[in-house]
């Protein structure tokens, strides 16, 4: 994933070590990134599941309520 050059201004010594280490598959800052990114954006989608599935659930109730009564009402005694 490229994001483009930095905008931050870093030493000329950090620099010069971030692009050893790439170039050498040492350290792959990049890829340590995208998993952070891909972490935190499965925790969301996975809460919002979580919420989607009460809010069907909540929506539910009140007809299943409705079509009790609905039978209630039908019924002969």
């Amino acid at each position: 994933m490229d994001m483009g050059p930095c905008p931050k201004v870093h030493s000329l010594q950090l620099r010069r070590e971030y692009q050893e280490a790439k170039a050498k598959g040492i350290d792959n800052y990049d890829r340590e990134l995208e998993d952070a990114m891909t972490g935190s954006l499965l925790s969301v989608i996975g809460k919002l599941l979580e919420l989607s599935s009460i809010l069907k659930m909540r929506m539910q109730r009140p007809l299943l309520l409705y079509q009790s009564l609905k039978l209630l009402r039908h019924r002969k005694y």
